[in-house]
């Protein structure tokens, strides 16, 4: 039987079919001639005949069905035309068909509860007992007349049809108006709606918790763009394949560079799985992530599991529950660990059941990650019990050839990529016009398919050779010298390069392989637009900007990348094989430049340095440059595009420099207080003040943690307790972890005991922090454990508020009050504790005599607090150590009872705890 899906769109769209001959003319019945009559009527049978099965409208359908197929019947025995006849049958089948398509269409969307709706209408209007009466009569009469006698008979029969057209109109017009289905549908549906407006917010709240892993649609996209008619087809045939497909397990696909693993991760997500989820009810789950080379955020384990957890998450049954519960344990203020994120998962997997998952490109992962990912992929397997499908791609690499022993693999071979190899290349010579001259295209396809070895990348830079070719009589030479690997032909590419534009070339393929950010092309010509000649300090020349010459230099290396979400474009490496070729010995000794990570970190911190400089000569007009706020989202400067670049990366490229020194002088200049280049430094930072510096450059260095800089500007006396924003040099190396720096400071006499009004003391930001080893450094040399503020407390309050446990104990044992009132409105460090849920913080706390009964905070008290929490342990404990129940579990027990925590407010009432008729009123 048809699949009642298919048959609802096809009914539905051939409403939307034009006219022929008016195109812009509504959908008429009469307009319907031919064979599309017989087809409109078979179309309306089959949907008869899928709601016959429906029990609440089964007794008026089948009569309908029975009709219509009589009338089919007589259709195909008798070709002749008359206008009426067909426009009536015409018209019994489109009536016919939209009340089955309403029926159906309540199944489809889960309203079968609904479907009584319409048996009023067909009740009161008895049509399909009119239709089946009136028009098997009509049938009858008009095929058991010859073709004579028909059209003597015509006037009769026109009067027949005139009199079941008026019915027809007058039952159409009745039901096509009863929106009582439809409004009973709208109300559902603005339930619906309701539902997923909260979906959507919860789910934005998640991705901002889980620090926005980056999306997989863009890539997912990209790759797309790739796919041929016919493309993988062989891997759908493979009996591993189909295996996996159908039965819970792994599958790995292995291949060298270029071998298209990202095109068919991609075409199994696609073609594959989202079939599936239309095949099946309940659907599976399906989730991918692509690790990739040119992304820095893409190559962690954790991303990727934290990508799918929130992918899955959205397919759930029930969507976002279980990672909103994990929210919730900390309210958000920590990120779930790896261990939380597998646990997470497997939450999910038995929550949502059958679940496809996909990693493509293990190898394009960080390889400090490669054992995190091979431990991922042991544990998954370990879980037997629940329905993952999971298929990874990667290429061949030691540690995944030990790790995933055992696990099915299809290697790919040119005997088995040949097909999609030929599939692209004809396609590229099909569709391009610089290949569409050449004859004999079957022989070129064969030609490179052979020399691609199973490569599409080496298919299409091959192709690109051949581009080149100006006649077609040196193709055939052209065929005989091409490369017969990918190095060598990058190679080849790299051989036109003119020596002067080489310093040019080095410097942008630096910027594109070791950029803390993805840069865009404008930025990128600008970051080139330098005299490199004077190795001190490079001069920028802002009239060399030449975004075209890159691509020039560049074809075949590099492509060009429009950004999704805004008009601007980016410069990427063509293919990961660019980059281990670029990294390689053999580039390097073919061409005496190194490209290792170190020495382009400092190539490109003295680059923005060096631009920086440019300042001190060409001071930033005051008012002519957009504020912060609008160079958000990669917006920038637009007459000096890497501005705020340079401003906000130069240090941490250079804190990954192989030899720091190199730079120290020229950083120095960038560092001289008052001086205009800092200035313009300090503004293009992120928060920066036109009419302000940050901070002096003692304070920003250690800040961003330049131990040499801050070393130098001690030697030159600056002022080691001149701070920013309320903040002490000691205060902003502490709360960033730099211990070096904070090692520095004191030792040259740094107070470490200034108070400031908003942060306290340098104890207090580190302990917000959590840098235990800090705390203690800060202890050893002779921080006030007690010291406070009222605006945010003291260390020990801090600490117990954020749940760092251990620092919670360094402090008790040396010294700290944990009944300090400090006037704070947080309350105590017992109440901070217990409001944040921290079950071992309050443990140590009452074990260190802390007051249970200590009034303060938000709610009044540490019972209260917990209570608002919904933490019964905490609780419980609270109670076994005295908490005061006569003065404080009124509070408690309402707030609980708020929370709807029934659990706590049954803990609470059996010790005794009832509200007070004043608690009852204002509840």
């Amino acid at each position: 039987m048809p699949d009642p899906k298919h048959l609802l769109k096809k009914w539905f769209r051939r409403d939307r079919e034009p006219d022929p001959v008016n195109p812009t003319a509504p959908p008429n019945d009469s307009a319907i001639t031919g064979e599309s009559i017989i087809d409109n009527l078979t179309l309306a049978l089959s949907l008869a005949q899928q709601v016959t099965s429906i029990l609440q409208v089964a007794p008026f359908i089948a009569p309908a069905a029975a009709l219509l197929s009589e009338i089919v019947d007589s259709y195909k025995e008798t070709k002749d035309a008359h206008e009426k006849r067909d426009a009536l049958a015409t018209r019994i089948a489109n009536l016919t068909g939209d009340i089955c398509a309403a029926v159906l269409r309540m199944e489809a969307t889960n309203h079968s509860d609904l479907i009584g709706c319409l048996k009023p209408d067909l009740e009161k209007y008895a049509v399909l007992s009119l239709l089946t009466f009136m028009a098997s009569e009509f049938v009858d009469k008009y095929d058991k007349q010859g073709k004579i006698v028909r059209w003597a008979a015509r006037s009769q029969l026109s009067d027949e049809m005139h009199q079941l057209n008026q019915e027809l109109d007058s039952f159409g017009a009745r039901f096509r108006t009863n929106r009582l289905v439809d409004l009973a549908i709208n109300q559902s549906a603005n339930a619906r709606t309701m539902d997923k407006i909260h979906d959507m917010a919860v789910a934005e709240k998640l991705e901002k918790w889980l620090r926005n892993p980056p999306p997989t649609s863009q890539k997912h996209h990209d790759t797309e763009k790739l796919f041929k008619t016919g493309t993988g087809r062989w891997l759908f045939d493979r009996d591993k394949f189909i295996e996996w497909q159908d039965n819970a397990g792994f599958l790995w696909i292995e291949g060298p560079s270029g071998a298209g693993k990202s095109v068919l991760s991609t075409l199994v997500a696609e073609k594959k799985l989202y079939k599936a989820m239309e095949d099946s009810t309940p659907p599976p789950a399906v989730a991918f992530f692509y690790y990739d080379f040119r992304n820095k955020e893409t190559q962690t384990a954790e991303i990727a599991l934290r990508r799918i957890v929130l992918q899955l998450s959205a397919q759930s049954p029930h969507p976002y529950r279980v990672l909103d519960e994990h929210y919730n344990l900390s309210h958000g203020q920590t990120l779930p660990s790896f261990q939380d994120l597998q646990m997470i998962l497997e939450q999910l997997l038995r929550e949502i059941g059958r679940i496809y998952i996909v990693l493509d490109a293990l190898d394009e992962c960080d390889v400090g990650e490669f054992d995190q990912l091979v431990d991922l992929v042991s544990t998954l397997r370990a879980w037997s019990e629940t329905p993952l499908h999971m298929l990874f791609t990667s290429q061949p690499r030691p540690v995944f050839t030990e790790g995933f022993e055992g696990i099915p693999c299809i290697p790919l071979g040119f005997y088995l990529t040949e097909d999609d190899i030929r599939f692209f290349v004809a396609d590229e010579i099909k569709t391009k016009s610089k290949y569409k001259q050449w004859r004999g295209q079957d022989q070129i396809v064969d030609r490179i398919a052979q020399k691609s070895k199973g490569m599409f990348r080496m298919a299409a830079c091959l192709l690109l050779e051949l581009g080149r070719c100006e006649w077609e009589e040196e193709l055939e030479e052209i065929f005989e010298n091409l490369p017969n690997d990918l190095f060598a032909i990058y190679e080849r590419f790299l051989e036109k390069i003119a020596p002067k534009h080489w310093v040019y070339v080095e410097a942008t393929l630096r910027w594109i392989m070791f950029s803390n950010e993805r840069i865009t092309l404008a930025q990128l010509a600008d970051a080139i637009a330098f005299d490199f000649s004077n190795t001190e300090q490079y001069i920028y020349k802002p009239d060399r900007r030449k975004a075209t010459a890159i691509f020039d230099w560049l074809e075949g290396l590099v492509i060009e990348v429009k950004s999704a979400r805004s008009e601007e474009t980016r410069v990427e490496l063509a293919h990961a094989s660019v980059q281990d070729y670029l990294l390689s010995n053999q580039f390097y000794a073919k061409f005496g430049c190194g490209l290792d990570e170190s020495r382009s970190h400092t190539f490109i911190a003295q680059t923005c340095i060096s631009y920086l400089l440019y300042f001190g000569d060409h001071p930033l007009e005051e008012g002519t440059i957009p504020n912060y706020v609008d160079r958000l989202d990669g917006k920038t400067i637009p007459n000096y595009p890497l501005a705020v670049y340079a401003a906000e990366q130069w240090c941490g490229h250079l804190l990954h420099c192989h030899d720091r020194a190199i730079l120290f002088d020229v950083a120095m200049r960038l560092l001289e207080d008052g001086s205009d280049q800092y200035k313009a430094f300090c503004y293009l930072r992120p928060g920066g003040i036109e009419s302000e510096p940050a901070g002096s450059p003692l304070y920003l260095c250690c800040q961003i943690g330049y131990l040499e800089a801050v070393e130098g500007l001690l030697a030159n006396h600056a002022d080691i307790n001149r701070g920013f924003e309320d903040r002490t040099p000691l205060m902003v190396a502490s709360s960033e972890g730099h211990k070096d720096i904070v090692c520095l400071l004191l030792g040259n006499g740094a107070d470490i005991n200034l108070r400031s009004h908003c942060h306290s003391s340098a104890l207090a930001t580190t302990s917000l922090d959590g840098h235990m080893e800090i705390v203690g450094l800060l202890l050893e040399h002779g921080a006030d454990v007690n010291l406070w503020y009222e605006g945010n407390g003291n260390a020990l309050q801090i600490a117990s508020r954020w749940g760092h446990t251990e620092i919670v104990r360094i402090l008790l044992e040396n010294g700290a009050d944990p009944n300090l009132q400090t006037g704070n409105s947080e309350g105590s460090a017992l109440t901070r504790a217990s409001g944040g849920g921290h079950l071992q913080i309050v443990h140590l706390l009452l074990e260190n005599g802390a007051d249970v009964n200590q009034p303060g905070g938000r709610y009044g008290s540490a019972l209260s607090a917990a209570s608002a929490d919904g933490d019964i342990e905490i609780v419980r404990l609270l109670l076994e150590n005295g908490a005061d129940i006569s003065t404080q579990g009124g509070c408690a027990l309402e707030e609980a009872s708020k929370r709807g925590r029934d659990d706590i407010v049954a803990l609470l009432q059996r010790k005794g705890v009832v509200l007070t008729s004043e608690e009852r009123t204002s509840e």
